[in-house]
């Protein structure tokens, strides 16, 4: 019986964990849970409010309204923010996401931090949940409007991306739950001013840019079906090579641009194809043209070739004299 018991305690045990991870796991990028001191060491010194309906959506945007940085929730029913993290005690005021767990007042499948009167507090940037705004980071993350919520209708967001002029951007797709009505689309900025759809996509959809500029649009209707309707993207600047340029000779390119470590095949019209790899220098272990009058043979190895055959034909020639001396000499001494 005691075995049994402890037994069903640990899968229980077991049980709460995974629940937890998997509730804390669709908390929008949480910068964690703190221990607050509001009246003699408060951690953000911003705008606050509480409502028995709060949620940590509404506290995100209270805090974007009044204009601070980050976003934190309290007590089940409070909200604080601030632009900065005060004092050098944040460190040492850290506590397990398992400290945050108590439901919101407004939504009880939300945490809000610790219980009433417990002054633990989860925190966020504010920017969570924004609809559109300019993104000059390396990587960072795009949320639906009104994140973790279901977005509203009537919504036209731009979100633009602009990363280091050497670098282009990766977007992927990690969350999707998009109304049929409604429009994602990524625009490239540029020459080409390509438009890609990513409604209907599957989740871990990769997209590559061409340029280091794009934009993220997203416009819902004004009516429709809006329960639990939302998206996650997530992106980052990336390394690749140079385009290879299509000429007269050249068929098609597999990829238009090459991240570090990808390969690529130039498939030339004679039929013959050459497969390349960018490497860490941004350059292709193989350097083109890549579809000469030879074929699809590089530069490189048809200088191989070619060196090959006139070293071959010289020990040729070397050995036909070698012989023909010899014939000479053997003449001589029976002369």
């Amino acid at each position: 019986m005691k075995k049994q018991l402890e037994t069903i305690v640990t899968f229980c045990l077991i049980a709460q964990a995974v629940i937890l991870a998997l509730a804390k796991a669709a908390v929008p990028a949480s910068l964690g849970c703190y221990q607050d001191n509001p009246y003699h060491s408060p951690m953000m010194s911003g705008s606050a409010t509480s409502a028995t309906k709060m949620t940590v959506q509404r506290c995100l945007a209270f805090c974007r309204s009044a204009g601070n940085r980050y976003a934190g929730v309290v007590n089940r029913y409070g909200c604080r923010c601030g632009d900065k993290f005060q004092g050098d005690t944040v460190v040492s005021r850290r506590l397990p996401a398992s400290d945050c767990t108590a439901p919101c007042g407004g939504d009880q499948s939300q945490y809000c931090g610790g219980p009433s009167g417990s002054q633990k507090i989860e925190l966020f940037e504010a920017s969570i949940g924004a609809c559109g705004g300019d993104l000059n980071k390396d990587s960072g993350t795009i949320y639906s409007p009104n994140f973790p919520g279901p977005y509203p209708p009537n919504q036209n967001c731009t979100w633009n991306i602009q990363v280091r002029s050497e670098n282009i951007v990766r977007i992927t797709l990690k969350l999707s739950e998009l109304s049929r009505d409604d429009d994602l689309t990524i625009i490239e900025h540029g020459s080409s001013q390509r438009v890609v759809e990513l409604m209907n996509r599957t989740l871990d959809m990769e997209y590559i840019s061409s340029g280091n500029i794009i934009s993220v649009q997203f416009r819902t209707k004004s009516q429709g079906e809006q329960l639990a309707r939302r998206f996650i993207l997530s992106y980052e600047a990336v390394d690749h090579c140079e385009a290879i340029p299509i000429d007269a000779r050249v068929k098609a390119v597999s990829h238009t641009v090459a991240l570090i470590g990808h390969r690529v095949t130039v498939t030339c019209k004679d039929g013959r194809a050459v497969a390349v790899e960018c490497q860490k220098d941004r350059q292709f272990d193989v350097q083109g043209p890549y579809c000469t009058a030879m074929g699809s043979i590089p530069v490189q190895v048809s200088t191989i070739v070619a060196g090959a055959v006139v070293a071959v034909l010289l020990i040729s020639c070397s050995v036909n004299a070698f012989f023909v001396i010899k014939r000479r000499r053997e003449r001589r001494l029976l002369a």
